[in-house]
């Protein structure tokens, strides 16, 4: 049962992604929509996070947890 209000669950989806906008644009803005899009096409590909980010972004983050501490 849950017991949560259903504006409560509402509102973490748009906390979600509101987030989620934010990281796309900071990622585009550092490194372009090129980068992204070479980002994007490596997690299609069935790589990890961690190699797509070397992929789209390899000067400025190695890792996922490169970008998260950025």
């Amino acid at each position: 049962m849950n017991m949560s209000p259903n504006t409560e669950n509402g509102y973490g989806a748009s906390l979600w992604y509101a987030q989620a906008e934010s990281q796309i644009h900071f990622m585009v803005e550092r490194g372009g929509r090129i980068g992204f899009g070479q980002f994007l096409t490596a997690l299609r590909d069935g790589q990890s996070f961690d190699a797509a980010v070397y992929a789209g972004y390899p000067g400025q983050w190695r890792t996922l947890a490169d970008f998260v501490n950025d």
